[in-house]
């Protein structure tokens, strides 16, 4: 569960955090998930990180008063919990970004279009439209909400599609008047504005389309095996198995100070191995895997 959250975290953030347990014989022994989002940093005057400060919620600081943790290197300083910072490579001094950075607009433009959407459903499926009266003006506002909630009671919502409303004036000029706000091609640009942030969603993860089921660009995961393993073994060789191995070689600087011959790596499914890792695991020799 641990290193299930520590995956999560370096994804989400670019980093993850743990806190290393030592014992009596300073001697670390176990490493536990701590959320890297409730670290914060302590530098020194060179701006180089010396420590790490933890809060449960930075925004009430007064409850959850911030702790301070000596920063891992290896070498035992007194404190029986230390913290380790495992990061991607970064040119900024103190934090990293996460890989699909560039597709944060599209993310929140492709929100913004869930809600315009959920907001026509609950509509009605209307569009927006303003409603003039031309017969003089409520003498108070009491009255002007009154009227307002008695025509939001018979229009909106999905139980009023197709609701009508009916007035009566003395003359053409005194009906209320009812203008449409909505664009005629509001649907076509719904559609374009979709798959343009599936693309860069797509394109941010560095992942071939071809294995996202729903994505337009690729066949759906009934069209081409052959083809969808191909793009699979990419993925693994050009993103996640990068990706593997900063988050091995960061436990790793844990693990070596147990014991300098033990290291952990990822195990991979069984068609994307080798034929020499095969030929190891059918020989017994015992590997520690990650799995």
């Amino acid at each position: 569960k641990d290193l299930r959250l520590m995956v999560k975290d370096f994804k989400i953030n670019g980093a993850f955090a743990v806190q290393v347990i030592w014992n009596k014989n300073k001697k670390p022994v176990l490493m536990k998930y701590i959320p890297i989002r409730n670290i914060g940093l302590q530098i020194d005057q060179q701006l180089r990180t010396t420590g790490y400060w933890y809060s449960w919620d930075w925004k009430n600081k007064g409850k959850y008063v911030p702790v301070l943790y000596p920063k891992f290197d290896g070498k035992y300083k007194g404190s029986d919990v230390e913290i380790h910072i495992v990061e991607n490579a970064t040119s900024d001094p103190f934090f990293t970004t996460p890989d699909w950075l560039s597709a944060v607009r599209y993310a929140q433009a492709e929100a913004e279009i869930a809600n315009s959407r959920y907001n026509h459903i609950v509509n009605g499926f209307q569009g927006s439209k303003m409603i003039n009266f031309n017969n003089g003006i409520p003498p108070t506002e009491d009255l002007k909400r009154r009227y307002k909630t008695e025509i939001d009671n018979n229009l909106k919502g999905t139980r009023n599609t197709n609701n009508y409303f009916i007035t009566f004036n003395q003359s053409k000029e005194t009906a209320p008047e009812i203008i449409d706000l909505t664009g005629s091609n509001i649907n076509e640009e719904y559609a374009e504005m979709t798959l343009e942030c599936e693309k860069k969603l797509i394109i941010a993860h560095k992942a071939p389309p071809i294995l996202f089921s729903g994505s337009r660009e690729g066949g759906g995961l009934g069209n081409n095996s052959e083809e969808i393993k191909t793009a699979t073994q990419m993925l693994y060789r050009d993103i996640i198995n990068p990706l593997r191995e900063i988050i091995t070689d960061g436990l790793n600087e844990v693990f070596n100070v147990i014991d300098p011959m033990l290291s952990i790596a990822f195990a991979d499914f069984e068609e994307f191995k080798s034929e020499e890792q095969k030929n190891v695991d059918e020989t017994g020799v015992k590997t520690t895997d990650v799995q």
